[in-house]
């Protein structure tokens, strides 16, 4: 199993990271903690260029998501893609592509992927912070 690159707020992403339009396969994350994904928690990051395929993203807890559990601070998510996924967190804020999100993302989409939880879910993110002003342009097909 994976562990999530910054998966506390004591040990947070923020640096950047370009997948160059590479893509991570089978990816496998299964953990009672909040903060799952690639990504567990960032701040003032930038991811780009990249997509997950064949993932499976469990947590019986919250800020789950298959890139990112939660973003904040000043980060760039651009050209991202989720697909053929499965994404499920054990409480609140279970999104396919990030858990919460406190900036914006754009050009980056979720494709056949199943994504489930307990409160506050959604196929792209779960959450958006009110510093957010756009999500463009994103697609869930």
């Amino acid at each position: 199993m994976f562990t999530p690159i910054g998966p506390s707020s004591t040990n947070q992403f923020k640096g950047i990271f370009n997948g160059a339009g590479n893509t991570i396969s089978n990816l496998k994350i299964d953990r009672t903690e909040s903060l799952s994904g690639l990504f567990g928690r960032v701040n003032g990051a930038t991811i780009q260029n990249l997509t997950i395929d064949h993932a499976t993203i469990t947590s019986t807890s919250g800020n789950v998501g298959a890139l990112v559990g939660a973003a904040y601070g000043t980060c760039t998510i651009t050209n991202c893609v989720v697909k053929n996924s499965s994404v499920t967190g054990g409480s609140n804020l279970t999104g396919g592509l990030i858990g919460y999100s406190g900036t914006a993302v754009s050009k980056c989409a979720v494709i056949d992927t199943t994504v489930s939880g307990t409160e506050y879910v959604g196929g792209l993110i779960a959450q958006v912070g009110k510093a957010v002003t756009s999500a463009t342009p994103c697609m869930l097909p």
